[in-house]
């Protein structure tokens, strides 16, 4: 069986298998005498159809003009912490697209790798690490349902990141038949971690490591592109307050400034008094055993930093300090 990555949304043009418009009508007329849609179909429609939509719709839409988005799985107005590889795919051809696209903002965050010994800012910009630390203003939502009848129906919706609203006169579906290839390819499922870190997908309890990594390497960036001399900055990561602290962020943060010494040019010191910059952590409870936690840097004169600070969302099951 061959997979040509499968893409779902990818949906043949009208002609073959379905119908895509804009106005988000749903071809409703029997499928039965129509040849499935392959895996190379779909490409087709998301190459000819899906990506020219949503350039033209963050380049032009009142709401969209401009905003920052990111690609996901959603089902009704759940943004999915899992994707099937027909949605994965779509996506991968999208954002090879999309981000050529002039005045088109689309976040390809990195998927979180395990420390690596002597990483430098080069290895992290080469890594494409660095990339899309921009926060996401907008979440672009892929739907794949398979419908009573057999079908396959796809629907593309967008929804505000903060307000959780969706985004009006925003929408592309599609329906129709479609191969042995492509339902396979919609059985396979995976964790998408290109969520890892935000709402939908945050780190565990049993996950500190990669947590520190994740935070090392968005606060490396930020000081790299955001200082304009961060060569000679010394920074003091305030540890103190964790003594009474045995939670997941907790060891998190004790474990920071080792990863953070790991980049070359960021510089860690154990004199308070000696350093430019203060980094300190913040744990807020947004209930349900969800927390956000927020690196913040000060200078010496109470300051903020502007520009060098990052969230990420963590999800505990026990109920002990943060």
């Amino acid at each position: 069986m061959k997979l040509n990555i499968i893409i779902a949304m990818s949906i043949l043009l009208t002609s073959i298998a379905g119908c895509a418009s804009h106005e988000r009508l749903v071809d409703t007329t029997s499928s039965s005498l129509r040849e499935p849609v392959h895996a190379d179909d779909l490409l087709i429609w998301v190459d000819q159809e899906l990506s020219p939509y949503i350039t033209e719709q963050f380049q032009q839409h009142p709401w969209l003009r401009n905003k920052s988005f990111a690609i996901v799985a959603m089902e009704g107005e759940d943004i999915l912490p899992q994707i099937n590889q027909v949605t994965e795919e779509i996506r991968v051809n999208l954002a090879q697209r999309l981000r050529r696209a002039h005045g088109v903002r689309m976040i390809w965050r990195p998927v979180q790798q395990p420390w690596k010994h002597h990483r430098s800012i080069k290895d992290v910009v080469r890594d494409a690490q660095c990339i899309d630390l921009n926060p996401i203003e907008v979440f672009v939502g892929i739907e794949t349902r398979r419908l009573m009848t057999g079908e396959l129906q796809i629907t593309v919706n967008a929804v505000d990141s903060r307000q959780r609203q969706w985004i009006p006169n925003f929408g592309l579906d599609w329906r129709g038949r479609v191969s042995s290839d492509v339902l396979a390819a919609l059985n396979s499922i995976h964790v998408d971690e290109r969520l890892r870190g935000l709402r939908p997908l945050p780190f565990t309890e049993n996950e500190p490591d990669l947590l520190a990594s994740y935070l090392a390497t968005n606060l490396s960036c930020l000081f790299a592109m955001g200082m304009d001399d961060y060569s000679n900055m010394l920074v003091f990561v305030d540890r103190d307050e964790l003594s009474s602290s045995t939670g997941v962020t907790a060891s998190a943060f004790s474990l920071l400034d080792n990863y953070l010494n790991k980049m070359n040019r960021v510089q860690i010191t154990d004199n308070r008094h000696q350093a430019t910059v203060i980094m300190e952590r913040e744990v807020v409870d947004i209930g349900n055993g969800m927390m956000v936690l927020w690196i913040k840097n000060t200078f010496q004169d109470g300051s903020r930093v502007q520009g060098i600070e990052t969230e990420v969302y963590v999800r505990t099951e026990k109920k002990s300090s943060p």
